[in-house]
């Protein structure tokens, strides 16, 4: 066997050992529940956008099929969070016709633990209510 082969070899197992624990990481992470007060509701309707396919260093139209891209409907808040962050958190559409301006509202923040890679996901209320309740919080 080659160093070399074993250094790729190595290499690649290296790179994917650090894909596996980024995605372990973010996966398996407990959320941190934040409140806030909505201070915004905006609703994104769908749509379809349509574009020819234009390769980058051409000026005409080389290919007989175009891009296509869909948009599906949208329902966001802004909230402004208890530290004083005003935050875009995506809802549901029960949750969003629910909610009212100056209502509180609960969230969750998913943040890996190591890298610190962080997202935002819309509050499903009775899951989050029971568990504060567990953990005394609420």
């Amino acid at each position: 066997m080659k160093i070399s082969t074993l250094g790729k070899g190595l290499f690649f197992f290296a790179v994917l050992f650090l894909i596996g624990f980024v995605v372990f990481d973010q996966l398996f992470s407990a959320p941190k529940i934040h409140r806030g007060i909505v201070l915004h509701k905006v609703f994104v309707p769908e749509h379809t956008v349509v574009s020819p396919y234009v390769p980058n260093y051409a000026r005409a139209r080389n290919f007989n099929y175009d891009i296509h891209t869909q948009q599906y409907d949208q329902w966001i808040a802004f909230v402004k969070a208890d530290d004083g962050d005003t935050l875009k958190v995506h809802c549901t559409s029960h949750h969003y016709e629910v909610t009212k301006l100056g209502d509180t509202l609960l969230f969750k923040e998913y943040k890996g633990d190591v890298f610190g890679i962080d997202y935002l996901s819309h509050s499903e209320e009775d899951t989050i209510k029971s568990d504060m309740k567990k953990n005394g919080k609420f």
